[in-house]
């Protein structure tokens, strides 16, 4: 049977939600923080469900059409490789700053989406053997969807929910790409992860 891997981008966001939903209610930080680590620590161990890699990649795909309905016809790089063109070199895909200057008008909001978009472009390449640095993109990572949640109000849209998924699709735009991001998460199979509580944005 094949395993099901679910993405860290979503279950950050969902914990990231739920900071947000608790600020809004005026919760303790504190006391949110106890309700958050709750399932970092649990999920790695539940992160395989009953499922296929067909099933996950149909689903990637839905996801840049409904990007597609919201921001019109995607000019996504679609080279046999991993990394793309970056020709200034940033970190980040040219098609993907393209789409973030074409999408976003907040330089604010900008720049949390390509600090967001850098770390995805590092989890596809960064060497899967290599569980340090594994860890320390996915730690990134969550700095940056933290950062998109602190740039995106709760009463605005896009959501900064569907940022981190429309990202996380366009940069998982083909096949190789995709199977990189699923072999980052499983590399991440087994191990605490906790999700960074403070200095979210780098710029």
């Amino acid at each position: 049977m094949a395993k099901r891997y679910l993405s860290f981008s979503v279950l950050n966001g969902l914990a990231f939600r739920l900071r947000w939903i608790a600020k809004i209610k005026n919760r303790s930080l504190m006391n949110l923080q106890k309700l958050v680590k709750i399932p970092l620590i649990v999920i790695p161990s539940i992160i395989f469900l009953n499922g296929c890699e067909a099933y996950m990649w149909r689903q990637n795909v839905v996801q840049l059409h409904e990007v597609e309905k919201r921001s019109g016809r995607l000019q996504l790089n679609t080279d046999s490789n991993l990394k793309g063109t970056d020709a200034d070199l940033n970190g980040v895909r040219d098609d993907i700053d393209l789409y973030i200057a074409q999408n976003f008008k907040q330089i604010q909001q900008q720049r949390a989406v390509a600090q967001y978009a850098m770390q995805l472009q590092k989890s596809l390449l960064v060497d899967k053997q290599n569980l340090a640095q594994v860890k320390h993109i996915s730690f990134e990572k969550s700095r940056a969807i933290g950062c998109i949640y602190e740039r995106f109000q709760v009463d605005e849209l896009p959501k900064a929910m569907t940022v981190v998924k429309d990202i996380s699709a366009i940069t998982m735009n083909t096949k190789i790409r995709f199977k990189a991001h699923l072999a980052f998460s499983q590399a991440l199979d087994g191990t605490v992860m906790t999700l960074a509580n403070n200095n979210f944005c780098s710029k």
